[in-house]
């Protein structure tokens, strides 16, 4: 039977111990959603709720809010703390329920030179400036090459999250124009 190393006690506490020895002199109950940490104690992991929501296909633009990116095929959706709101005219943004730190991350096929920017905010904001306080991250992209961005960060409960794209990406095929979107804490 093979050693396991203890924090504080070193290599088998003094001779070869199992696991099963170790987690019957733990803290704490072992169950299907807990772990048995290094000190000793089992524990449940935390961040253990998933958090995320996926969209590919870009749709259209907003009618009045004309740089604001719609979205035609949810991919998956797990928990309920991230939600879309669809609109023809006012292009699609997704709310957050709970504020955490999430990532984003976009794909475009561009289908021409254009800029396009993750954007959050209270509200929406159909501006396309680097400098408006709800912009996050951007990529100008050139036409025929798949470009994706990120950005990581916190976000309050109640914002808004959006696409702003400067021009309509090629959606000849739709799963290279995505967003996603996930709570890391």
């Amino acid at each position: 039977m093979g050693k396991i190393f203890i924090p504080g006690t070193g290599w088998g506490g003094g001779g070869p111990l199992s696991f099963a020895s170790i987690a019957a002199t733990a803290t704490g109950t072992p169950s299907a959603s807990t772990y048995l940490r290094g000190d000793g104690a089992w524990a449940t992991p935390s961040g253990a709720t998933q958090i995320h929501i996926s969209y590919k296909g870009f749709a259209a633009r907003g009618s009045t809010n004309t740089n604001i990116a719609r979205w035609s095929t949810l991919i998956n959706s797990v928990g309920s703390d991230l939600a879309i709101v669809q609109s023809a005219a006012n292009g699609d943004h997704f709310t957050v329920a709970t504020a955490g730190y999430y990532i984003i991350t976009v794909g475009l096929l561009p289908g021409g030179l254009v800029d396009n920017q993750i954007k959050i905010g209270s509200a929406l904001n159909n501006a396309m400036t680097y400098s408006q306080t709800d912009f996050r991250a951007g990529k100008t992209a050139s036409v025929g090459y798949l470009m994706t961005f990120s950005w990581t960060g916190y976000i309050a409960a109640n914002d808004k999250i959006w696409l702003a794209s400067g021009g309509l990406p090629d959606n000849t095929d739709p799963l290279l124009n995505f967003i996603s979107i996930t709570r890391i804490s």
